[in-house]
This record gives C-alpha cells, structure tokens and sequence, in this order.
C-alpha cells in the first residue's frame, strides 16, 4: 500500500514523526490516544485521525525550533501524534498530516473524517474508530483494533 512504501521510506531516511518500524509495546500509561482514534486539535479546531504515536517527539532540529519554545521544555517529555487530517484543512493548514502534542488533541466519539488517507491504514471505520490495517497493527500492538 502507498502508506507502507510511505513509512519504509521516512524510515529508511530518518527516524522522525512515528517513521520507525519498532513496534510500540508495551504501550507506555502517558500515551492518550490510540492509533485510529479521531480527534480535534483544541486550538486550531481541524479534525483528523491517529495514525502514529512516538512516547516522545521524534522531530529534526528545525521542527523543534518551531513547535517546541524554549520556554516549554515539557513537551520533550509529553506523547505526540501523527494526524491525517480531514480533507477540508488540507488547503487552509498546508499540510495533510500534521504531527503535534497530546496536549493539544481532543478525542472526538462517533465522528468520521474525510480523507482518502486513512485508506492505506485502516480497513474500515466501525462508528467509534478506525480499524487498523495488519501493518500498522505490527506497529502499535496494544492498541487495540
């Protein structure tokens, strides 16, 4: 599937926003949200789903600068997410997937997102969550679905 040559290739060339192929077990008590979980950012307001999470962010240098203040060294500690986003904040964020702080996420019950993304992750939505694909569910064992 093009999310799996996605993530083997993110991997291959570093090991930043939930790229790496360690599977996520046993699942550490701080992490929320699971993968296939909808949620919305507190702040900002878009919606999207889980399809990742890192214990820690894995971001370069230069997301850090930007996402991480220096005033704000918590958030090395907090869990961070990787969110495909719903189709109608693609063009208004610039982005398709964005990868952002437990902090800031929401979980949103019985709401389904518009994007053809969750394609190459989930096998279907069941009225609370995404189902995850065999391959993501190597990856994030205890996360149920």
């Amino acid at each position: 599937s093009v999310a799996v040559e996605v993530l083997e290739y993110e991997s291959k060339k570093n090991r930043f926003y939930t790229s790496s192929r360690q599977p996520r077990t046993p699942r550490p008590r701080n992490v929320k949200y699971r993968v296939g979980q909808v949620v919305q950012h507190m702040d900002d307001g878009w919606l999207g789903v889980i399809v990742g999470w890192d214990e820690t962010p894995k971001g370069p240098s230069d997301w850090a600068s930007v996402n991480i203040p220096a005033n704000s060294d918590y958030l090395w500690r907090e869990p961070h997410y990787l969110v495909a986003l719903d189709q109608k904040n693609w063009k208004s964020l610039g982005e398709r997937r964005m990868y952002v702080a437990q902090e800031v996420l929401t979980l949103m019950e019985r709401t389904k997102v518009d994007t053809p993304e969750v394609n190459g992750y989930f096998k279907f939505y069941d009225g609370r969550q995404y189902l995850m694909k065999q391959w993501l569910k190597e990856l994030y064992p205890d996360d149920g679905s």
